[in-house]
């Protein structure tokens, strides 16, 4: 049991972080977040997520795509920026 302990320390500690969400760049030059600012909200009783995101970027590339993990296929949909001056 001990072994076992030690060998998942050492894996864990041997994992690399990754970011969940990324600016992926259309070419060679690079792009970042500069500021981002998020509101989840859930709904138990439809089990519906509203995730809204608000995020300004430094981009030095003339295309990218932002890449956002979703567990199932996501209803995309625009909004204004008022919640976020609230």
């Amino acid at each position: 049991m001990k072994n076992a302990l030690i060998s998942l320390a050492l894996l864990t500690s041997l994992a690399a972080p990754v970011a969940a969400c990324m600016p992926i760049p259309g070419g060679n030059e690079p792009v970042s977040i500069a500021a981002e600012e998020a509101v989840i909200a859930y709904d138990a009783a439809t089990k519906t997520e509203r995730f809204i995101r608000k995020a300004d970027f430094d981009p030095a590339a003339k295309e990218f795509a932002f890449l956002v993990p979703t567990p199932g296929k996501p209803t995309l949909s625009l909004s204004d920026n008022e919640l976020f001056r609230r």
